[in-house]
């Protein structure tokens, strides 16, 4: 390889190494944006369930 290669193809590794830590950190700060259910979506779930006695806060205690 010539050195041009080599520049392109460790370009790309650092690259692919910066975007899987940014991935890292949206999973472990805010995991509902890449697709996670939170706590958030698992209280949503709950208040939804059949006969829960759980509340609902926010805007959906407005609309009953």
């Amino acid at each position: 390889m010539d050195n041009t290669a080599l520049t392109v193809f460790a370009g790309g590794v650092l690259v692919f190494c910066a975007a899987t830590l940014v991935y890292l950190a949206l999973l472990f700060f805010f995991p509902e944006w890449v697709g996670v259910t939170g706590q958030v979506a698992r209280d949503a779930e709950k208040a939804h369930t059949k006969g829960s006695s759980s509340e609902e806060t926010g805007f959906g205690k407005h609309l009953s």
